[in-house]
């Protein structure tokens, strides 16, 4: 059967870890809320400078759709790509 040292320092111990744990979670939230705010503003700031495509390109109809890159993307880039569809009266 356990002492009651024993079961003292096992409480301690489970104690201690809790609070490490739960200072642990608080400061990885805090670092992904950061990281969210962080790619919200460049986003917004991406969106700013991207240039206006015209609704006509050589008398073809155009139209334009911007989406950032994924959260776990490491890169990022802007491209504009005209395509030809079943539907083009060109």
């Amino acid at each position: 059967m356990s002492s009651p040292a024993q079961i003292s320092s096992g409480s301690r111990t489970l104690a201690v870890l809790t609070v490490v744990a739960a200072l642990l979670n608080r400061m990885f939230a805090r670092e992904r809320e950061q990281l969210r705010t962080a790619r919200q503003v460049a986003e917004a700031v991406q969106r700013a400078v991207l240039p206006a495509m015209p609704d006509r390109v050589r008398g073809l109809a155009v139209a334009t759709r911007y989406q950032a890159a994924q959260e776990e993307a490491l890169i990022g880039g802007d491209l504009y790509a005209v395509h030809d569809t079943p539907t083009a009266s060109a």
